[in-house]
């Protein structure tokens, strides 16, 4: 689970432009949580990823010049403002509304406090969504879908029978893949800005 997330210190490399490895770890470690911003600003999938090209260029022409200061505020709370800005500045450009966004875009337009709210939303899926992507190849496919099941709600003897597992063997297993989970939620959290 030794990925190369960004941490302050890779804000420091990319203050290379030429650094492809460092612009690589960056835009994989960013670009999935600005599509889930984008997508929750109700932005079509098509027009997501012609955005976050945009965005990821932002990125590269500003952060080489950007001196972040964790007193200031969160790294990617000052991400999420320049996503919302350049929707409102794209959507303009391509002189469309698509249905729906006009109204969320102009209520966060003025309202910094809703897109914080917003923008921690985002976070913690993004990171719940990476902690499991991460933690995933460590289990077998059955054990994610028992683990699966008993989140959803599944009872834990309704599973053991459907599984073909003893009753104690459904309580280990999600134990372990609990463990594994919050243990790596919280790594990515220490981990990325």
């Amino acid at each position: 689970m030794a990925d190369n997330f960004t941490r302050q210190s890779l804000l420091q490399r990319l203050k290379d432009p030429s650094d492809e490895s460092s612009w690589e770890d960056f835009r994989s470690s960013y670009a999935p949580y600005v599509t889930m911003l984008l997508r929750r600003l109700r932005l079509s999938p098509e027009d997501c990823e012609d955005l976050v090209q945009e965005l990821m260029l932002i990125c590269w022409r500003q952060l080489p010049r950007m001196d972040y200061d964790p007193a200031k505020g969160r790294f990617r709370g000052w991400l999420a403002v320049v996503t919302r800005n350049e929707a409102l500045r794209w959507l303009k450009k391509q002189q469309r509304q698509p249905e729906g966004i006009g109204e969320e875009l102009s209520r966060l337009g003025a309202d910094d406090a809703a897109l914080d709210r917003i923008a921690d939303e985002e976070w913690r899926r993004f990171i719940s969504q990476r902690a499991w992507d991460n933690i995933a190849p460590h289990f077998s496919p059955a054990v994610l879908q028992l683990f699966q099941a008993l989140a959803a709600g599944e009872n834990p003897d309704a599973a053991a029978d459907r599984f073909g597992l003893a009753r104690a063997s459904v309580y280990v297993y999600k134990k372990r893949v609990l463990n594994s989970l919050q243990k790596e939620i919280l790594r990515l959290q220490k981990e990325l800005l």
